[in-house]
């Protein structure tokens, strides 16, 4: 049986080295400062990583972390240019985009295939075991610790809103008979819509539904709701649950669609909205930029 897991994964691959009784074998690109606590491996596995000192100058394989698995009975090994990502247990393999990183279980869209075919696992397995060539001692390890830096913390720029897509849940809060206006929350006015809460003249923003042929543009005045903003958007009625998404295409012109759970889409936007980390975020509606 092969799973496809998306867009959080590392509690799946955590839980499945947790409970594994066999020594694992795991070929990872980069290991980062929590790499230890994502696989908390048994005795007698091994781990590749790219552990080449520019790797390490850049934070991307932490030494400490390969460290603290070799004391605890872990072969470590180091192979250049290494980018696979494969995790073979006993009775699962997983492989895919992930790496053991905080980033990686935080923040990134990742992408798995969780395998529970034996001769796929034993394949996996055969894999990683051919890269275990270039054993890291405990001495090896602290003499690359000297060129390990910690990573610097991505930064965001505003600009990106431009090139970026909003998904955002729909809710009930606007109440009966005015289901189809959508409030979203301040921060997505601010910087999404770039419209700052608190303006005397509110601009007119231009909308297409791209769900409905042919494709009209909509003139929609932007509304002062108590503490927050409203605009009209048909489509986004009910029923619920619902994703919004919505497409800058110039200046305040957008065009958007409604997803539902009837729709393919529905499942992974859900996903997408419930689980990527959005700094920008505090209570009630959810939403993430793409």
């Amino acid at each position: 049986m092969i799973t496809l897991l998306t867009p959080r994964v590392w509690t799946n691959i955590s839980d499945a080295a947790a409970r594994c009784r066999n020594p694992a074998r795991v070929a990872v690109a980069y290991f980062g400062q929590r790499g230890d606590i994502l696989l908390p491996l048994p005795a007698g596995s091994a781990i590749v990583t790219d552990a080449s000192i520019a790797t390490l100058a850049v934070g991307s394989t932490c030494p400490t972390a390969l460290e603290r698995l070799r004391k605890k009975g872990v072969d470590i090994y180091s192979a250049q240019n290494l980018h696979a990502k494969v995790y073979a247990f006993d009775k699962v393999a997983f492989i895919g985009s992930a790496n053991a990183s905080r980033r990686s279980e935080t923040t990134l869209i990742e992408a798995v295939l969780r395998v529970e075919s034996a001769a796929l696992i034993s394949s996996a397995r055969d894999f990683v075991e051919s890269l275990c060539l270039t054993r890291l001692s405990a001495a090896d390890l602290a003499e690359l610790s000297q060129y390990y830096r910690p990573p610097r913390p991505p930064t965001s720029n505003p600009k990106q809103t431009t090139y970026s897509t909003l998904l955002m849940e729909l809710t009930h809060e606007q109440g009966g008979g005015r289901v189809t206006q959508v409030q979203p929350p301040r921060a997505v006015w601010e910087s999404y819509f770039r419209i700052r809460v608190g303006l005397e003249r509110l601009p007119v923003l231009s909308f297409v539904n791209a769900s409905v042929h042919p494709l009209v543009e909509m003139k929609r005045y932007v509304i002062k709701h108590h503490h927050n903003y409203t605009v009209e958007l048909p489509g986004t009625e009910l029923p619920r649950p619902a994703i919004l998404q919505v497409r800058r295409v110039g200046r305040n012109k957008y065009t958007y669609s409604v997803h539902r759970p009837a729709h393919r889409t529905f499942v992974t936007m859900n996903k997408l909205v419930h689980s990527l980390r959005n700094p920008l975020w505090q209570s009630g509606r959810r939403w993430v930029l793409v």
